[in-house]
């Protein structure tokens, strides 16, 4: 199911799969899987441009040791697209319930707190 497009392809909701007795099974863990066609990264990014390149290192570099920030689980590259296995989370993104007005003032604590620690943790690593 697709959650989201993006700059360079979308990202789209599966249901993890594991092997167990030789077959296929549904884990019920739920994974998001960032699709990045190569064909539409730009050879010369400039320095204000996002670049998915060093999005999918740093998320690499990151872990997944920081309840604030979203890891990586696996990374996998074919000749046409670059596949970013992540965990997935039903909230959907920050910036989409910010966009929905004013939020109520205990929960603005809450994401806030949450945000400026994640954000500590990119700075301790040189992100």
């Amino acid at each position: 199911r697709l959650l989201q497009n993006a700059l360079y392809g979308e990202v789209v909701h599966y249901n993890k799969l594991i092997i167990k007795d030789d077959m296929l099974h549904e884990d019920a863990k739920k994974i998001a899987i960032k699709v990045t066609h190569r064909n539409k990264i730009p050879n010369n990014i400039g320095a204000d441009e996002e670049d998915p390149l060093h999005e999918l290192s740093a998320m690499q570099f990151i872990g997944n040791d920081h309840p604030n920030l979203i890891s990586q689980i696996e990374c996998c590259i074919d000749p046409n697209n670059i596949y970013s296995v992540m965990p997935y989370f039903s909230g959907g993104e920050v910036l989409n319930l910010m966009e929905e007005g004013p939020m109520d003032e205990p929960l603005a604590k809450i994401m806030l707190s949450q945000l400026l620690d994640g954000l500590q943790r990119l700075q301790q690593l040189g992100i």
